[in-house]
């Protein structure tokens, strides 16, 4: 409802600051959408909370895909009111039905046993939102969700000025805008995956190594087209699987009871990866005249976050 309400209501916006009311109503639909999909697939898929987490991550980002096309043409076919307008009607004729059929599991409800132990064991209760922020393990999380999206999130919204500033061949970005999408989608999949078969610690240590690595390597040798594709492809495969990682470590560590509610105030660490990727990397820009400066610590913050994540340092909350 509140998607639908925020593009409707923009259609009929007469001055900027109605605009960012009205749109801004419709990202909190949004962002409420995507914790209450990730709760809602870790509480009916506790032993598989990776695999789950990963495939909600992966539907999420999958409609940029899917409907960019459909917005290109009706912005250059209808001008901006009717975009809003239209897409504000379809996301409440599609969206509200959906709602009705959406469900929690009943709260004694256990999934049928497997034969393969997990390998990121349940937690051992139930945290409320205030218990888990009382814990040093959440601010753990925090600070290295903040930086394994920082990488993601600057490819996103920055990809056309930093391969402008490379001299990449529009052939070559074109290639981009294609396999960017994909590779951050498949990340989500492929990292809930592995995390289920060999716990998500060990996975948010692999990924975020090689994911930092392969910024920097970019860094030093992007100016070569085929290097510079190679490498972005290979900075969206690593960097969409803390989507799927820390939904699920949320449910492993502080149980699914409050899991939808506890992973909400997790995502907010989006919100600070964005204030990374965003101005401090504009501003970074700025003071250095290149994209090498924000990037080069970007990939380092995301080689701590790898680092910190080892299991030895970052382990479930003891029972009291």
């Amino acid at each position: 409802l509140l998607v639908g309400l925020g593009f409707l209501l923009s259609s009929r916006a007469t001055a900027p600051w109605q605009l960012w009311v009205c749109f801004g109503l419709g990202g909190v639909g949004v962002g409420a959408l995507s914790g209450l999909a990730s709760g809602a697939a870790i509480k009916w898929f506790p032993d598989r909370r990776g695999l789950a987490s990963g495939l909600t991550a992966f539907g999420y980002g999958a409609g940029t895909a899917i409907f960019n096309w459909m917005i290109q043409a009706l912005l250059g076919n209808l001008g901006v009111r009717s975009t809003f307008l239209y897409l504000g009607g379809m996301m409440l004729a599609l969206l509200l039905p959906a709602a009705l059929l959406f469900r929690y599991p009943p709260q004694a409800w256990t999934p049928p046993k497997t034969a393969r132990p997990a390998a990121s064991p349940p937690a051992a209760r139930d945290y409320t939102p205030g218990e888990m922020l009382r814990t040093p393990q959440w601010f753990l999380i925090y600070f290295c969700f903040t930086f394994a999206i920082s990488t993601i999130l600057i490819f996103a919204a920055q990809l056309k000025m930093i391969a402008r500033e490379y001299a990449i061949p529009q052939v070559y970005f074109d290639l981009l805008l294609i396999l960017f999408p994909l590779g951050n989608g498949i990340s989500r999949i492929v990292g809930g995956v592995v995390s289920d078969r060999i716990g998500r610690e060990r996975t948010m240590v692999i990924f975020y190594l090689l994911l930092g690595l392969s910024v920097l390597i970019l860094t030093l040798f992007g100016s070569r087209p085929a290097v510079f594709v190679v490498f972005v492809f290979l900075c969206a495969l690593l960097g969409g699987a803390p989507f799927a990682l820390y939904a699920a470590i949320i449910g492993d560590y502080y149980g699914p009871r409050h899991a939808t509610t506890n992973f909400g105030i997790t995502h907010t660490a989006k919100a600070w990866a964005g204030f990374i990727s965003g101005w401090l990397s504009g501003f970074l820009v700025g003071l250095s005249g290149s994209y090498r400066l924000p990037l080069v610590l970007i990939g380092v913050c995301t080689l701590a976050a790898g680092i910190l994540s080892h299991p030895r340092l970052l382990r479930p909350p003891r029972r009291p």
